[in-house]
């Protein structure tokens, strides 16, 4: 497995609690959340079609979308693990960024569940 990667990819990766100093009120969250949501239901499939295909440009594409807006919502280690996945796709190492996303990929899945689970909940219990 990769080797500079140390987190702990086991979960929960979604950090309300920093999401909501970040962004504020629990409506705006949760707007922003299926947007996240979103973004991961039409990008994982794709980045592990291009990884599979060794299309490390498409699969880095994706990725740095990713990167962007999940420090928002995420805690560190899935965060790390998205940045590294991407810093292998940009440096040309096909190999370690499939490696790194065998890692990233259920965690992906599961974020996508954690937010749903939390989308899913009235919005006025979560105040």
């Amino acid at each position: 497995m990769a080797t500079d990667f140390s987190g702990d990819l086991i979960g929960p990766h979604l950090d309300l609690i920093s999401a909501r100093s970040k962004i504020g009120e629990e409506p705006a969250v949760r707007d922003m959340l299926g947007m996240l949501a979103d973004l991961l239901a039409q990008d994982v499939p794709k980045i592990r079609q291009a990884l599979l295909s060794q299309d490390t440009a498409q699969a880095g594409r994706l990725l740095h979308s990713l990167k962007g807006c999940m420090p928002i919502f995420c805690t560190p280690p899935i965060c790390d693990q998205v940045a590294l996945a991407e810093r292998y796709t940009k440096f040309g190492e096909p190999g370690m960024a499939q490696e790194t996303y065998l890692l990233l990929g259920p965690a992906l899945g599961a974020l996508e569940l954690e937010i749903q689970l939390h989308l899913a909940k009235p919005a006025a219990t979560l105040e």
